[in-house]
């Protein structure tokens, strides 16, 4: 990018820098594209990286902004084999285009973390089905309805039952189709479950805690962790980083 690119996204005081004993480790560069804010570089120095500021910048960032955008968006070259990167982050992979690099083939990846914070006209759900039953289907159950090869799942889609229960998804699906190697595949699934399914933000991180808490209060409460679970404590969310001293500054 320009050296005169920084210079203007400085001047509309878009870059969000972390500053370490008087030394830059890290930066977001960022835009505004309608009510969505759209990350243009997040970067970490090498001596920096390993220790969670890359989130932490995230962090402050979605703080100063979560009352005015509906979504953080970002492109990112599937290639680079960032996704439980983006995914400890709170993006989910939403879409893919072909990317500019023609002579690879390469492909980007569009992921998106949702706002449930900001409410404006476009967001207001104003015909809510107040009455009806709120169902959050599992990744594996919407695998079954995009394949068609499980009777028991595809009852599910039985035309009676839209007047009682209202189906909703959970970022994890596109996690789920973003692992497919085939891009058609990933391409149709995705189509497929934003034309049948509402989708819900990511879980809120507090409250899981919270209401695990309380449940492990009661009484002959056991703790029961998956392997899905375990190998995620193992990853980037729960990663053992140094403690935070910088100070997060917005360039101008």
């Amino acid at each position: 990018m320009p050296a005169q690119a920084f210079v203007d996204y400085a001047k509309r005081k878009q870059i969000l820098a972390l500053i370490i004993d008087d030394e830059l480790a890290a930066y977001t560069m960022f835009r505004y594209k309608k009510t969505s804010l759209i990350i243009v570089h997040l970067c970490v120095s090498a001596k920096h990286r390993g220790h969670g500021y890359a989130k932490e910048l995230m962090n402050v960032l979605y703080q100063q902004e979560k009352d005015y955008v509906s979504q953080f968006k970002l492109s990112c070259r599937r290639d680079y084999s960032l996704d439980n990167f983006w995914y400890s982050l709170g993006f989910a992979p939403m879409a893919e285009k072909p990317g500019r690099a023609s002579k690879t083939n390469s492909i980007l990846t569009t992921w998106i973390r949702p706002n449930p914070e900001c409410k404006n006209l476009f967001t207001v759900d104003i015909d809510s089905d107040a009455e009806k039953i709120r169902v959050v289907l599992d990744s594996n159950i919407v695998i079954a309805l995009y394949s068609e090869n499980e009777v028991e799942v595809n009852a599910l889609t039985q035309d009676f039952l839209s007047d009682y229960v209202e189906y909703y998804i959970s970022t994890e699906v596109f996690n789920e189709i973003n692992k497919q190697s085939d891009s058609e595949v990933r391409n149709n699934s995705r189509d497929f479950i934003k034309s049948w399914f509402s989708i819900i933000p990511s879980y809120d991180e507090q409250l899981y805690v919270e209401v695990r808490k309380h449940l492990l209060s009661l009484k002959n409460a056991k703790e029961y962790i998956t392997p899905e679970l375990e190998h995620r404590k193992s990853g980037y969310v729960e990663r053992k980083r140094r403690p935070y001293q910088g100070n997060v500054v917005r360039i101008a």
